[in-house]
C-alpha cells in the first residue's frame, strides 16, 4: 500500500443534483486533512431550495431506475463494480484523506463494499 497522497490544489466539492453539479448557497465548511490539519477542500451547504431540488431530482431518478429492467440495472452495476476496482488506490486515497484511516483500512472498506455489491448481483 502507498502513503496517502495529500492534493496540492483545494478541492471544491459541489453537489450533484440531477446530474448537474451545484454549488450551495449556504455556509461555506472547510475540508481538513486529519493528518496535518491543512485544508484540502471546501463546499458550501446547500439550503432548503437547493435540498427540495436534490429530493425532487432522487425521486425521479428511482422512479426511471424502478422502471428499468433488471438485467440493464445488473449491467450497470457491474460498470460500477469496474470503476471501483479500476480506481480502488484514488477512492482508498480519497477516504483516507477525509477520515483519517490508513490507506490499508480504506483499501479493505472499499473491498468489503465490492464484496457486498456482488453479493446483491
Amino acid at each position: 500500500m502507498s502513503q496517502i497522497q495529500i492534493p496540492n490544489n483545494h478541492v471544491d466539492c459541489p453537489n450533484l443534483i440531477g446530474g448537474e453539479w451545484v454549488k450551495g448557497s449556504g455556509d461555506k465548511i472547510e475540508v481538513l486533512s486529519p493528518y496535518n490539519g491543512s485544508v484540502i477542500g471546501s463546499f458550501h451547504c446547500p439550503n432548503k431550495s437547493e435540498i427540495e431540488m436534490a429530493l425532487n431530482a432522487a425521486n425521479i431518478a428511482y422512479d426511471t431506475w424502478s422502471k428499468t429492467p433488471l438485467k440493464e440495472r445488473t449491467q450497470i452495476m457491474f460498470r460500477f463494480r469496474e470503476i471501483l476496482l479500476r480506481d480502488i488506490s484514488k477512492i482508498a486515497n480519497t477516504v483516507s484523506l477525509e477520515s483519517g484511516k490508513t490507506i490499508a483500512e480504506s483499501h479493505a472498506g472499499i473491498m468489503k463494499g465490492i464484496e457486498v455489491l456482488e453479493y446483491a448481483l
